[in-house]
């Protein structure tokens, strides 16, 4: 989707292959499951929603970008390159209780939404003038479900994070 401003799309393929939003502006994009990916490249304004599933979401010279996910209990990659204001938010957490936790026995309730959130949101962190590149992971452990961030670094994607002398 190219240069599309001020709509609202809705797919409703089952499932697709990949998603690519480019210089779109003020846009709101739904679906239920991509197999590859979804990237958001020089947009402003975007909302994405998906119902179902997709492993990855790259957002490159972005700014104010919602991506909205459900957590599916597996975990799900978002690439901020250069975009300020990219908020992700997981909803539908499931909690459970650790299986192989035999010492406690206590009952937990896991209707407490004040300790057991059905929605947990993230500010994906940005800085001038490097603005840094962040891989933010979401987590889908039922026990403790959470995102975790890390600089990104494109010696990663060599399959290698050793470096080489010379």
């Amino acid at each position: 989707i190219e240069d599309c401003a001020s709509c609202n799309v809705v797919i409703t393929a089952p499932k697709f292959n990949h998603l690519r939003l480019r210089k779109c502006n003020k846009m709101k994009v739904k679906f239920p499951y991509v197999l590859s990916k979804v990237e958001c490249i020089d947009c402003n304004d975007i909302e994405i929603i998906c119902t179902g599933i997709c492993f990855t979401y790259r957002v490159d010279n972005c700014n104010n970008v919602k991506i909205q996910v459900l957590d599916t209990g597996t975990r799900i990659t978002f690439f901020a390159f250069d975009s300020p204001i990219v908020n992700l938010k997981c909803v539908g957490i499931q909690w459970t209780a650790n299986d192989n936790d035999d010492d406690n026995k206590e009952e937990i309730d896991y209707n407490d939404t004040d300790k057991y959130p059905t929605t947990l949101s993230y500010q994906v962190p940005y800085e001038k003038p490097d603005g840094q590149r962040w891989s933010v992971r979401w987590r889908g452990n039922r026990n403790n479900p959470g995102y975790t961030k890390k600089l990104f670094h494109a010696k990663y994607t060599l399959g290698t994070t050793s470096t080489t002398s010379t």
